[in-house]
């Protein structure tokens, strides 16, 4: 395997191997500035059908807080709530039966804190009327600020007392509390305990029915016929807390004919089956969402198992062919800019326009005069002519009508005119632009016609592993499915999925590859760029004409090793001859052309894109649940 296919396989699979990494180690990391220890809520239930709720929770704030709502719903029919309805059975939170304490670091400091009440159209800390979010008319919410008491940076205990009247309902044969005491907080909860007190009765406990919704981990325990008790631990911030008890009618004889619903579906019967069907719902919700977490990891391998045989197949370079460490003779016709082309794997440099440059002055297309430039590094590049122009190659051409017509408006350009015409304006700015990119486009032209590369536009089989891209993406839509479908957190596996996707995507469609053909050409110039780089390689034969090694420093500059070849020409050219004088005449000059056109080249391409990001500022102008109730906790 090639040093080059190795790195561009390790690209493919890093990605996803991070990203399993990163979603395992994630949750023990997670480190956030708002901690929920315990949620305790005592409930009290008399025989008219209220509910008092005495509630503590045990905080952790870290950061900047100041402010906290307890935002509390009392809409016993929800949306889409499935079962019969009835527009006179409606709660209400009793407005004169509202307490509320804080603590902070286990002192009491209520008498610290400004308490304020929706329902008394008090104001936040920000002037705002309090309200719930989202604002709803059988909302009412809680106001504590605590700037007086210096912020609630620390260990903070809120302790909750609220009345809902009418939360009961009363069914043919029975009595139901069907409630939510919250659908969203600031964090996760580690510890959830709620106690249900009911008015002492004289029936068994097995006349009692007590249910959670959402979860099938819940610890449900009937102390007595007065006493009952759910506890869970651990319930992510975005999830609910909601439960059904179902009792006797007779029980609680006293509710309100108001909250009375006599409709035959809503016998004991009918909600005992209820019941059941949502256990299995969400007993089925709960082994969905293991399945796509499991699963998720099951969907990385196989897909990274697809990317390594579409990279042996069809990214892997092609056996090495060529064995000579060093080839002294030009390995093909081939122009610089083309065989950068092939080493860069289909990339152009400015090195190629450079060297395409010097090549088309070797070649006599274009000639160099210093005269009349006082500084050292500035000439003038002239049109030759009388040299016909139809044999050049698309890049070539492109270059020729860039500089000479586009820049220098005639048949010679300055290297002053290089540098500075970008800054002429917006127009010239962006034609030098325009032209940067058709040599791009032209070289790609130039060699689209040679046999460099594999294709793949017209290969079935590179189509067939693009098309297993689907794989990743329908498991993404099927997750999200059952993810809304089942309300379950669905998150993890349907970024995993399209992340695998996309990286998927993007790598089969950025496979490039030599051809055989290709792949043997770039050997032998790596043998040639070696034999020009290593100084080794020029010992073992005799040193070229001046003509030839005109010729070797065009490609030196493709390879970026024009430096290396020149100080090593300096340093062991000969010096006291005819043909040592005729060695050190080509060094300086192509020591002068290389470094002028190079300066010149590149501040042009500075003031071009200073004016076009100069216009572009210019022109811009400048800068679901079936339970009642509801609410939640907020804080800032």
């Amino acid at each position: 395997m090639s040093s080059g296919g190795f790195k561009k396989l390790i690209l493919f699979v890093v990605p996803f191997l991070s990203f399993f990494v990163f979603a395992i180690v994630a949750s023990f990391l997670e480190e956030d500035d708002i901690k929920i220890n315990s949620y305790h809520a005592d409930i009290y239930l008399n025989e008219f059908g209220d509910m008092r709720v005495i509630e503590t929770w045990d905080m952790h704030y870290d950061g900047d807080y100041n402010v906290r709502f307890r935002d509390i719903g009392f809409d016993k029919y929800p949306d889409n709530y499935p079962l019969v309805s009835s527009d006179t059975n409606v709660a209400s939170l009793d407005e004169d039966a509202v307490a509320i304490k804080v603590s902070k670091n286990g002192t009491d400091v209520t008498n610290q804190v400004y308490i304020g009440y929706s329902y008394e159209n008090d104001r936040d800390e920000l002037g705002e009327y309090i309200t719930c979010d989202p604002f709803s008319l059988t909302c009412e919410s809680l106001f504590t600020d605590f700037i007086l008491a210096g912020g609630m940076n620390g260990d903070i205990v809120f302790e909750y007392d609220y009345t809902i009247l009418g939360a009961m309902t009363s069914y043919p044969d029975s009595s139901e509390l069907n409630w939510k005491l919250f659908d969203y907080m600031e964090a996760d909860i580690e510890e959830v305990v709620v106690t249900i007190n009911i008015p002492a009765n004289t029936y068994d406990v097995d006349d009692f029915y007590l249910f959670f919704h959402g979860r099938e981990d819940v610890m449900i325990n009937k102390i007595s016929n007065t006493q009952f008790t759910l506890s869970l631990d651990h319930l992510s911030q975005d999830a609910f807390l909601e439960f059904r008890l179902l009792t006797p009618k007779t029980l609680f004889n006293q509710i309100p004919l108001t909250n009375w619903v006599s409709d035959s579906k809503m016998t004991l019967e009918h909600l005992l089956q209820y019941e059941d069907d949502l256990s299995d719902y969400y007993q089925t919700g709960t082994n969905v969402r293991s399945i796509l977490h499991t699963n998720m990891y099951t969907l990385g391998f196989i897909v990274i198992f697809l990317g390594v045989i579409a990279y042996v197949l069809y990214d892997k370079e092609y056996p090495k062919t060529v064995q000579n460490k060093y080839l002294s003779d030009l390995p093909s016709d081939d122009t610089p800019a083309e065989i950068g082309y092939l080493i860069r794997m289909k990339k152009t440099d400015d090195v190629d326009l450079t060297a395409t440059v010097l090549d088309l002055v070797r070649r006599g297309y274009i000639a160099v005069d210093t005269y009349g430039h006082t500084n050292a590094s500035d000439f003038t590049l002239e049109r030759v002519t009388s040299k016909s122009t139809i044999d050049l190659l698309p890049h070539e051409k492109t270059v020729m009508t860039w500089f000479f017509d586009h820049i220098g408006h005639g048949n010679s350009v300055s290297t002053d005119q290089i540098q500075s015409y970008g800054k002429q304006g917006i127009n010239e700015a962006n034609l030098f632009q325009s032209d940067a990119r058709a040599f791009v486009k032209s070289v790609k032209e130039s060699v689209n016609t040679k046999d460099f590369f594999d294709s793949y536009k017209y290969n079935p089989g590179k189509k067939v592993m693009l098309g297993l891209s689907l794989i990743p993406i329908l498991y993404g839509v099927v997750t999200t499915i059952l993810g809304i479908h089942y309300q379950i957190d669905f998150t993890l596996p349907f970024i995993m999925s399209f992340v695998l996707a996309i990286v998927y995507i993007v790598y089969i469609t950025g496979i490039k590859r030599r051809s055989k053909h290709g792949h043997e050409l770039y050997q032998k110039w790596m043998s040639f760029k070696a034999y020009l780089e290593d100084f080794d390689g020029l010992k073992q034969f005799s040193i070229p004409s001046v003509d030839t090694w005109h010729h070797h420093l065009v490609y030196a500059t493709t390879f970026k090793i024009a430096d290396k070849v020149m100080d090593q020409l300096k340093v062991n050219l000969p010096k006291s001859d005819k043909e040592g004088s005729s060695y050190h005449s080509m060094y300086s000059g192509y020591h002068y052309l290389y470094y002028g056109f190079n300066r010149s080249y590149r501040m042009g391409r500075e003031s071009t894109n200073k004016t076009i990001s100069a216009h572009r500022s210019s022109s811009s102008g400048g800068g679901g649940s079936s339970g009642g109730g509801g609410g939640g906790g907020r804080s800032r």
